[in-house]
């Protein structure tokens, strides 16, 4: 029930998000740095505007995956939508994706040798997002039967619209010196509107609500 509980909480937290037009977010310092920890819950506060805020998330069982990472499901069918873009948030970080699915995280697009991390990524769209939301990330406690209640069918959030991305980070940069990342990947969930210049994720295990904007 506690866990379920979580679940639905950022599920609120991500709708707010996306009913605000997709124009608000949380900042988070680095947030590939956070794990999922036993009983993590952040203070609740589910508002998704104000700077500082965060949102209990449904994480609470570190390593319930083997490994720093995550590998994709060969029964679902990956989304190269991102391949070749770059995405800035409005007050925060910038996500850079290229070929073969790798990716670049910079807090600051012009600072690129601190503060930065880089690995291999996974994501899908539609159903099979929800798929491996709810089968391959199970530990989190996102079931079909709570997304189900969210994708309304409306614009912007029908089933095609949700997605699900998670970072493999394996390098980080400090200090202009580049080395091996030592924490766990880290997985999103979230919209994507029918035109694809924007997407608005939470972190499955910080809470923090994103919104980023394609680059033109």
């Amino acid at each position: 029930m506690y866990k379920k509980t979580l679940a639905l909480v950022s599920l609120l937290a991500l709708l707010c998000a996306v009913t605000a037009c997709g124009t608000e977010e949380v900042p988070r310092n680095s947030e590939a740095g956070s794990e999922v920890t036993q009983n993590s819950v952040l203070p609740d506060n589910t508002s998704s505007g104000s700077e500082g805020s965060e949102t209990p998330v449904s994480g609470s069982e570190t390593g319930s995956l083997e490994g720093n990472d995550i590998s994709s499901n060969i029964f679902l069918t990956l989304s190269e939508s991102l391949t070749d873009t770059c995405w800035v948030a409005e007050t925060g970080p910038n996500l850079v994706f290229e070929t073969n699915f790798s990716y670049y995280w910079f807090e600051d697009i012009n600072v690129t040798d601190d503060n930065c991390h880089y690995g291999s990524y996974i994501f899908y769209q539609g159903k099979n997002a929800i798929n491996f939301v709810t089968q391959d990330l199970s530990a989190y406690g996102i079931t079909e039967e709570m997304l189900n209640k969210f994708l309304d069918g409306s614009k912007d959030r029908a089933e095609q619209n949700f997605i699900c991305l998670v970072l493999n980070p394996t390098t980080e940069m400090i200090d202009g010196e580049s080395v091996a990342y030592k924490d766990t990947f880290v997985p999103f969930y979230g919209f994507m509107p029918d035109d694809g210049k924007s997407f608005t994720v939470i972190s499955m295990n910080g809470g923090t609500v994103y919104t980023f904007h394609k680059a033109e």
